[in-house]
């Protein structure tokens, strides 16, 4: 029989041609179809799991694309919205500024600048003081501070807010993070400027004094007369319990109440007098130092005349 697609000769009831492999018969055509079919499917199967892999691949991107770009926004908003720079730090000491014990205020003056196009508001507990050793401290309310309520867009603001910091740490930085936005600064504080205490104390003499009672056997009466300048800004609360007498052996002396005394109750601020202040002392005791003390507030003199 010949094969319909060639012409050549084959055996009769051949399915197949065995020159060129077409189908003859009916039932040839029929093994074909049933051999080309399962192939079929099989390429349609492969094809369409294809498609599922590349759909899954890119909805990933999209997802890790998107994720990305919302990580950038918040970065940009974070960096780029407040600027800040400590022009100056330093303790600070006064009539209402004195630390407790192991502690000193320190003051930081800040300048802020608001590169956002929105109204900042700034909220004074949101500065933080860092230490070379990690521990950060929180703004103190015993000292006033000067931060403004907000800061407008465009606009630069100089302002002053002081911490509480325990004696031998040291402060490195100064930072900003408002619990209610996004807005993290940061600023490196150099060095810090030592108290200066704004007191003037002058011994202008010393004498013998009488008491309402005489002192005791081997002392004397003398009464310390000195000049005082109060340079803070506020009012000096004074106290004759405030100053003491020293001797050359170290020794401090408290005020005698049996000798007058002109000591006031307040130095009014950038005010100064004549004051008077007697002492109970050995007779044989050398004066050496007269020292005003209350709280953090230090100042001495020499007793010598």
């Amino acid at each position: 029989m010949k094969c319909p697609s060639c012409g050549r000769e084959n055996v009769e009831g051949s399915s197949f041609c065995s020159v060129c492999g077409n189908p003859i018969a009916v039932g040839g055509a029929q093994a074909a179809r049933a051999i080309q079919q399962p192939i079929r499917q099989q390429t349609k199967k492969s094809k369409t799991g294809l498609i599922v892999v590349i759909v899954v691949i890119v909805v990933v991107a999209v997802v890790v694309l998107g994720a990305i770009a919302a990580m950038s926004a918040v970065h940009s908003v974070t960096t780029t919205k407040l600027s800040m720079t400590v022009v100056s730090a330093e303790e600070v000491l006064g009539p209402s500024y004195n630390p407790p014990l192991d502690s000193r205020y320190v003051q930081i003056t800040v300048t802020m600048r608001n590169t956002g196009h929105s109204l900042e508001t700034l909220n004074p507990f949101g500065f933080s003081l860092l230490t070379s050793d990690g521990s950060s401290y929180s703004q103190t309310y015993m000292v006033d501070d000067t931060v403004p309520t907000s800061l407008n867009e465009g606009s630069t603001s100089t302002f002053s807010l002081a911490f509480e910091v325990p004696d031998g740490k040291t402060p490195t930085k100064l930072t900003y993070n408002d619990i209610f936005s996004t807005d993290l600064v940061e600023a490196a504080i150099v060095t810090v400027t030592p108290a200066v205490v704004k007191i003037v104390l002058t011994v202008t003499g010393i004498t013998d004094a009488t008491g309402s009672f005489s002192p005791s056997t081997g002392n004397r009466y003398v009464l310390v007369a000195f000049e005082m300048a109060n340079n803070y800004n506020q009012t000096l609360s004074l106290s004759p319990y405030d100053f003491k007498l020293q001797t050359a052996n170290g020794t401090l002396y408290s005020y005698s109440m049996w000798v007058d005394h002109t000591i006031p109750s307040a130095l009014a601020a950038s005010g100064n007098g004549a004051f008077s202040l007697g002492f109970e002392v050995p007779t044989s005791a050398t004066l050496q130092k007269f020292v005003y003390q209350d709280g953090s507030l230090y100042k001495e003199t020499s007793a010598s005349v």
